[in-house]
């Protein structure tokens, strides 16, 4: 009997006396690849990279590595997801990022403020005066009451509107107001002065007289000069009034006589050829009623903090709004109907978007505005975005987005001046915590909670809606894709989850019987997946699985710790050594190296070691290999047999150990240089056998062995 080819590998199912003659039973760090017993090459002598945690992978030529059990590497679109403490997290361009966002937790507060009309343009931009109001006893029906009175300059080509708000300036009975210019400084004898108070919502005209060189005084005694109704109609041609919003802030300005005062700046458009001119309207204490006006040059101006003013109602007039944390974009259209809002987070960085916030409560304006408030802000988002719905909106529609930390916000938007962009996030839910088995299959991530498969939405890896997921009745030990789908496993069952999108995933038993015993067995080999069942190495495509070691192991009775694939290779890490199956030669062998992790580094099979990877079959020294033979009977184990020598061509260092009738007869140690044939002679005594194995332990190269035998004479 010649034994010249040992590719076999190993078979402990099948008795040793019926194995070929190129199987084995115990077999560790043999290189079967060339088809002769060869012992297998150590680990590199030095490491290939140092300070590599227990679970590692090589992401854009870096090491990346974790103590987590459960991170769960998956690489989507030349992006790096796994789990860090516990959360879903995205590697990108070498920074970290937590995937997605969550929920804003603040409600937005709204309220509104109605307003009218703006009108167009305006014209002039000259400033000829400031006013002081005053109160003087006189007869005349004006009821006790707080006027608004508004200061119109004009001549028959411009225009300018000067307001005073009157809000503390409380009129008597039977007492009238003087209005003064204050002084003749500034005067232009071609503007005329038109002076209007406000009564009935509507601004009505007091009087109107040509300023001159002296201070002017205009009575107001009655009620309503309803001859003299003001409409935006009743201007003269060329008087244009103004149609910007402009946003500022409310500032400190001096201290006069111990009284504070404050400024309000407004910047207003003028037609073609005429300049943009800033104007400073410095407010007294409240408790004067004086309203002073004066220009700033452009330096003062751009070094000074902005607030509000905006033009409405019908004159033009402009406006002022004291409170300053509602700025005003410019517009023309603004809201008008019954509006909600939402916001959501947003990331500008990783395209993340939030699901909206609580919606608000409803707010009504007439062509008015909308003040939000109560904005919360995290650190993970750039940017918030607020949407609103209502009016001619009939979905949630963006408005704008503004920077994270902005905590209020003012919509003067109309509806047909917004973006247009729609919500699209209200299913974007923040992923759950504690994912494990972490998987990607055509463009969607998916991940294990106990015996729940969850996942996201496809192509929106940040977005898990809380409706994504399909239960089980044990908990998943295996999720992959494979050719038919994604197989997921629990210890016990294997099942495939068809469908192209989660919203068509269907699960269907595929073995009822064999499921995936160790999560850290199963690895992505061609279009299927490789695992560790209960009895069984198991492979499947999504259809009936096969049981690849069936043959070889009844059963397989192997732990399983880490795992990896390559070049058509299984190694399974275990705690005293590494299985190997070569699905190429279709045979079992073990590697003598205990390891902390193994994977694929370099396109090489690295093993993690003390917190160093180094690469197999590539040291200086051989491991020693270790093989026993199956167990020659000749076809017979009742026919005894004489045993007279034993011819094995080797080079190296072996110890043989020959085994008769399965008891230790003869122990050789052969040391060589080059390749020798040695002769081994059995004792005389112990020839006569009914069986004959060899063990063979050493470092070198076994090309054959033979051995001849005669069979029984004399029924002996």
């Amino acid at each position: 009997m010649k034994v010249v080819e040992f590719t076999g590998g190993l078979n402990t199912k099948i008795d040793p006396s019926l194995l070929p003659g190129n199987m084995s039973i115990e077999l560790v760090n043999a290189d079967l690849a060339s088809g002769v017993l060869k012992a297998m090459q150590d680990k590199a002598d030095t490491a290939a990279y140092t300070g590599v945690l227990a679970k590692f992978i090589q992401h854009k030529g870096s090491i990346i590595s974790s103590n987590d059990v459960d991170v769960g590497y998956t690489e989507y679109a030349n992006d790096l997801y796994y789990m860090k403490s516990s959360t879903l997290t995205q590697l990108r361009n070498g920074i970290e990022y937590t995937v997605g966002l969550p929920k804003p937790i603040n409600t937005l507060a709204v309220s509104g403020t109605d307003q009218a009309a703006s009108p167009t343009s305006v014209v002039s931009t000259t400033l000829y005066s400031d006013i002081f109001v005053t109160g003087t006893p006189a007869a005349g029906d004006l009821p006790p009451a707080t006027y608004d009175y508004r200061y119109v300059y004009s001549n028959d080509s411009s225009v300018e509107y000067r307001t005073v708000d009157l809000q503390l300036a409380i009129i008597l009975p039977d007492t009238s107001k003087t209005l003064d210019p204050l002084s003749n400084t500034n005067y232009n004898d071609s503007f005329t002065a038109d002076v209007y108070r406000k009564y009935l919502g509507v601004y009505r005209l007091v009087g109107s007289t040509p300023l001159g060189s002296s201070a002017i005084s205009i009575q107001d005694t009655v009620l309503d000069i309803s001859a003299n109704l003001a409409t935006v109609t009743s201007l003269p041609n060329g008087k244009l009034t103004v149609s910007k919003e402009y946003t500022y802030d409310v500032v400190e300005f001096d201290i006069v006589n111990s009284v504070k005062v404050y400024s309000k700046i407004f910047t207003h458009t003028v037609t073609a050829g005429i300049t943009t001119t800033h104007l400073v309207i410095a407010v007294a204490d409240p408790t004067r009623t004086e309203i002073h006006r004066t220009f700033l040059d452009p330096v003062t101006l751009l070094a000074t903090k902005y607030q509000l003013a905006y033009f409405s109602d019908v004159l033009g007039f402009i406006d002022y709004i004291d409170d300053p944390i509602y700025p005003i974009v410019q517009t023309v259209d603004r809201p008008n109907g019954t509006y909600q809002y939402v916001y959501t987070y947003y990331n500008s960085v990783t395209g993340y978007e939030s699901v909206p916030s609580s919606v608000s409560d409803n707010v009504i304006v007439f062509n008015g505005i909308v003040y939000l408030t109560n904005i919360s802000t995290i650190a993970e988002a750039t940017d918030i975005r607020i949407y609103r719905v209502g009016g001619e909106l009939t979905v949630f529609t963006l408005v704008d987005t503004k920077t994270i930390g902005t905590s209020t916000y003012v919509d003067s938007l109309g509806d047909v001046d917004i973006s247009g962009a729609l919500l699209i996030s209200n299913d974007y839910d923040f992923p759950p915590t504690s994912l494990t088995l972490l998987t990607e299959s055509n463009g969607v991530l998916l991940g294990a909670i106990g015996a729940r498969l969850r996942f996201s939405k496809q192509s929106i890896l940040f977005a898990w809606p809380v409706e994504n997921f399909i239960d089980f009745k044990s908990s998943i030990t295996c999720i992959t894709e494979v050719a038919n789908g994604i197989v997921v496993a629990t210890a016990t069952k294997t099942f495939i989850i068809t469908g192209n999108t989660p919203a068509a995933y269907s699960k269907y038993v595929v073995s009822g019987e064999q499921g995936c015993q160790y999560a850290a067995s199963y690895q992505k080999l061609k279009n299927g997946v490789i695992l560790k069942s209960s009895t069984a190495l198991m492979f499947t495509g999504g259809g009936v699985p096969e049981l690849l070691s069936e043959k070889s192991f009844n059963p397989l009775n192997i732990f399983i710790k880490a795992s990896t694939v390559h070049n058509n290779t299984y190694y399974a890490v275990g705690s005293s050594d590494i299985f190997v199956y070569d699905l190429t030669n279709n045979n079992y062998y073990t590697i003598g190296i205990v390891c902390d992790n193994i994977g694929v580094v370099d396109d090489k099979v690295h093993v993690l070691i003390g917190g160093s990877l180094y690469q197999l079959f590539t040291g200086t020294s051989q491991l020693t290999m270790q093989y026993k033979s199956p167990v020659f009977t000749e076809g017979s184990h009742s026919e005894t047999k004489v045993y007279n020598n034993i011819y094995i061509a080797l080079n190296g260092n072996f110890t043989i150990k020959v085994y008769l009738d399965e008891v230790l007869r003869l122990t050789k140690a052969y040391t060589t240089i080059g390749v020798e044939i040695e002769d081994i002679k059995l004792p005389q005594k112990y020839q006569r056998a009914k069986s004959l194995q060899l063990e063979i332990t050493g470092t070198g190269t076994v090309y054959e062995y033979e051995y001849k035998t005669t069979g029984r004479q004399n029924g002996k």
